[in-house]
């Protein structure tokens, strides 16, 4: 819906002032059919917003090795993402 593009632009947004790599999908296909694809293609992290991460604000974000991180603000998990990015220099 508008309010979940809305959301995922805004977050997208600030990943890439923090100069990390984004790309969003805003098609037709479900949620889960969405996630399913990326899934695929072994993205390091898949952020998901849908009804409950829209109204909260906050992000649900899933890792490649499967592990989930929720209830984290977009903010926040810039923070961690340039951490990890650090690290690895």
């Amino acid at each position: 819906t508008d309010k979940h593009q809305a959301f995922a632009e805004q977050v997208a947004k600030e990943l890439e002032a923090a100069n990390i790599r984004v790309e969003t999908k805003f098609d037709d296909n479900t949620l889960g059919k969405k996630i399913k694809e990326v899934k695929l293609f072994k993205t390091p992290y898949i952020i998901i917003i849908g009804d409950r991460e829209a109204s909260s604000q906050t992000l649900t974000v899933e890792t490649r090795e499967g592990k989930k991180l929720e209830n984290i603000s977009a903010a926040d998990f810039v923070a961690q993402l340039q951490t990890e990015i650090k690290e690895r220099k």
